[in-house]
């Protein structure tokens, strides 16, 4: 479902642009309707799918206007009781210019950084034109960019790096002959000339796993490994065992000591694909290696040095996810030391005529592409990029290979694998139920990890003999909690996943109190009594009511 966000900045400047909210990952999407200095326009046709979510978020309905629309009196903007809290509305209006008229006075001279989030549900026909019109000067605003990018100085910069034997074998590698690709080249062997981590941005299916082993292989790691990582399939509490490696018996498993990802790629280069789906936690231990050069294996009090050249990837909006923090900003600017932006399929049309070609050479030597049939691939969009124009062609030579490959065996394809979603409405609305569910047992798990906790303690709060005066009994008893206050630290590691912020920060105080405490066990056991019903047992109640009353009450 597209939105059209109008959101203000820094010295009343202001910005519009269109997204999609079905692409926000869990927890984006509350960070963003919820952020202050932020206007949502959506389609009235997606109020019933998205308002139960607008409620979750505490966004007070208002009563839509019935005479003219003056929105600044309409939002209750000038009713100070309303002052601090997200509103939502629905307009009607007869025209877009009839709602320029009216919006554009109040979000540019009332609208304010500090103005509270608003959803308003405009018409439908009214909402489709204002989506066309923003995306249509955003595109004159691109080809604008991309003109001033390629001014006199960078195009002879471009001649003089492309006359370097390093970027005259690249052609072979990294396709095409469109200034894009000339300058996508260009970079790599700048990249590949420096030892410093780089960032490849890009959508899926560009070529960023190429770039980065281009990058290795023309640089002076090329004799050590290149090592490929995707972080998004390495598991939660597995991520310390997979890039630190670990000690014999470190854990229950742990039947063979096992050298980790860092030590593997030592000498060489470490590419971290898909980085921005870390988790805060892991985001940490890896911004440490990077920036020490030093790791630990896990169940070792033995530093190593590292030697490891990085490159990540990401196909999210990395700088959005820092501005939500659900990425640290220390480790964006750590990795993004040397940035390259790798440009989708739909903006080198010029290099689809190679690119399909080099491929289908790969796949099929009887029938030749034809000039019709690649006039025919330039004018798709390809949204999944050149792996996807590899996966149409190799599936039009498998079904259809006793035929040349043409539009019609493009078209039937699609058909065959029912590629486009016949509901985008069910899928978003089957989308936020997902959400509100993930939100529910992220709490519901964090209650279940205090609760745990309690029990543990019970001995200690009851002044056992047994366990106050044994020291493994204590050693037993901060580990469990050690482990699970790791636990909650993941669970917890970003106030998106909270509808009530307040709830969160109780939470991580909760931990970081009892960690505290936990530091100081083994002096003074036998005041844990005292020091939990003075210290813990409010906050305790006061979070266990709290979760409670979100994730079972009725309301």
């Amino acid at each position: 479902m597209k939105a059209i966000l109008n959101q203000k900045a820094e010295k009343n400047q202001a910005r519009t642009t269109v997204i999609e909210l079905d692409n926000l990952c869990d927890g984006e999407l509350h960070g963003l309707v919820s952020k202050k200095g932020i206007i949502l326009l959506l389609a009235q046709s997606s109020a019933e799918t998205f308002i139960p979510l607008l409620e979750e978020y505490h966004f007070e309905a208002l009563n839509p206007p019935s005479k003219k629309i003056e929105l600044f009196r309409s939002l209750k903007f000038a009713n100070h009781s309303f002052s601090e809290l997200p509103r939502r509305i629905h307009l009607q209006y007869g025209s877009i210019g009839a709602f320029k008229r009216s919006f554009l006075p109040f979000f540019n001279n009332r609208y304010t950084l500090n103005s509270p989030a608003c959803v308003l549900f405009i018409p439908d026909s009214i909402h489709l034109g204002l989506v066309e019109e923003t995306a249509k000067k955003r595109s004159k605003k691109d080809n604008t960019e991309k003109l001033s990018e390629f001014d006199p100085y960078l195009r002879s910069w471009l001649c003089e790096v492309s006359k370097e034997p390093i970027v005259l074998g690249l052609n072979d590698a990294y396709l095409g002959e469109s200034n894009s690709a000339m300058l996508t080249r260009a970079l790599i062997f700048k990249a590949s000339q420096v030892d410093s981590p780089v960032m490849l941005l890009g959508e899926s299916g560009t070529g960023k796993t190429l770039i980065a082993k281009l990058i290795h292989e023309n640089s002076s790691r090329k004799k050590g490994a290149f090592v490929v990582i995707n972080c998004s399939a390495i598991p939660e509490t597995l991520f310390e065992s997979e890039m630190f490696g670990h000690t014999k018996w470190a854990f229950s498993d742990a039947r063979v000591e096992k050298p980790g990802i860092f030590e593997i790629a030592d000498k060489g280069t470490l590419f971290l694909d898909e980085v921005g789906d870390l988790s805060l936690v892991n985001q940490a231990k890896l911004l440490l290696a990077c920036e020490s050069k030093e790791y630990r294996r896990v169940g070792s009090i033995t530093t190593k040095k590292s030697d490891v050249r990085i490159i990540a990837a990401t196909n999210s909006n990395i700088q959005m996810r820092v501005q939500l923090k659900s990425f640290r900003k220390d480790l964006f600017f750590r990795l993004n030391n040397f940035q390259i932006v790798v440009p989708p399929l739909r903006e080198r049309h010029e290099d689809i005529r190679i690119i399909a070609n080099a491929i289908w050479s790969r796949i099929d030597k009887q029938f030749p592409l034809s000039d019709e049939f690649l006039a025919y691939l330039k004018k798709e969009t390809w949204p999944g990029n050149v792996r996807e124009l590899q996966m149409v062609l190799e599936n039009i030579n498998a079904i259809f290979g006793n035929r040349p490959p043409s539009r019609e065996g493009v078209e039937c394809l699609h058909k065959l694998r029912n590629d486009f979603d016949k509901s985008p409405q069910l899928e978003l609305e089957n989308n936020l139920n997902k959400l509100r569910d993930h939100y529910k047992d992220r709490l519901a798990q964090s209650i279940h990890i205090i609760r745990g906790i309690r029990v543990k303690f019970r001995p200690l709060i009851n002044n056992d003999p047994s366990v106050i005066r044994n020291p493994q009994e204590l050693k037993k008893i901060r580990s469990f909690v050690d482990l699970q206050n790791a636990k909650l630290d993941e669970l917890c590691r970003d106030p998106l996943y909270f509808k009530d912020p307040a709830l969160y920060d109780r939470i991580r105080c909760f931990r970081y109190d009892l960690d505290l405490a936990l530091k100081n066990l083994p002096q003074n056991p036998e005041n844990f009594h005292e020091l939990w019903y003075r210290d813990f047992q409010d906050a305790y109640d006061e979070i266990f009511k709290k979760i409670f009353k979100l994730v079972w009450s009725q309301n």
